[in-house]
């Protein structure tokens, strides 16, 4: 599944993300049919952050971050329900739409249909630096 942008229920495709009028092709890749919250976690008495390791994403040949195009590219976990995180001994926090940079997209990933992660969208392409920065502009609301 594919979710980019931010609306203030939730997050739904945008238009301008779409290859020739379809979602960007790939593992798991579907056009969002309502919209959805997500949510990051954090331990007791921290807050939430979204400030990637480099070990949460992965480089192309060229340098860039790899976007949602690819079915490898990886990028900071997100979950679509709250109780994911409670019982891996989280603290549920809903990801904020309206701080979601237009850049990145939220991709399912891996073998829980529940875990998301923060990717570049497809036809973006940045440098770990680039998107280092437009993931910490990512805030919560509690």
């Amino acid at each position: 599944m594919f979710y980019v942008g931010g609306a203030a229920l939730g997050f739904t495709l945008s238009v301008d993300s779409l290859v020739d009028g379809q979602p960007p092709q790939g593992k798991g890749a579907k056009v969002a049919d309502k919209a959805f919250d997500f949510y990051r976690g954090a331990k007791a008495a921290n807050i939430p952050h979204f400030n990637p390791r480099s070990s949460d994403f992965k480089v192309d040949l060229n340098g860039f971050v790899k976007n949602g195009s690819d079915p490898f590219a990886r990028g900071v976990s997100l979950f679509d329900n709250s109780n994911s995180l409670i019982s891996k001994g989280f603290i549920p926090y809903k990801v904020d739409p309206k701080s979601f940079p237009k850049e990145l997209g939220i991709f399912q990933r891996a073998t829980d249909p529940k875990h998301f992660e923060i990717i570049p969208t497809p036809g973006t392409f940045l440098t770990p630096e680039q998107y280092i920065h437009l993931c910490s502009q990512i805030k919560c609301v509690r």
